[in-house]
């Protein structure tokens, strides 16, 4: 990361390694410093998405779904469908509140 400062990549990487090993605070930190390096990015706001469910923050889930939708909608919905039909999901609670119309 020292070598690398502003390479996404790699922020997203640190953030999933992090979410996956139980640490969401340090994981927000890395897909925040994702986002800054490139709000266009649908990858980083789905990160921020799963960080801020298993934080237990629906509505900042919702609104990281949200703009990962606006921005790749074909991708964002294959990524919801896989989350509302995986029983361990932890953004499946603010799926069914945010986004069951």
């Amino acid at each position: 990361l020292r070598h690398f400062p502003k390479n996404v990549e790699i922020r997203h990487l640190l953030g999933y390694s992090c979410l996956t090993l139980g640490n969401p605070p340090q994981s927000l930190i890395h897909f925040e410093e994702a986002m800054k390096l490139n709000p266009e990015d649908s990858g980083g706001w789905w990160g921020l998405a799963l960080v801020h469910a298993e934080l237990g923050r629906p509505d900042q889930a919702a609104s990281c779904l949200e703009e990962c939708l606006r921005l790749d909608p074909k991708t964002a919905q294959e990524m919801i469908q896989k989350e509302r039909d995986n029983p361990d999901s932890s953004l499946k609670a603010c799926l069914v509140r945010h986004f069951s119309h």
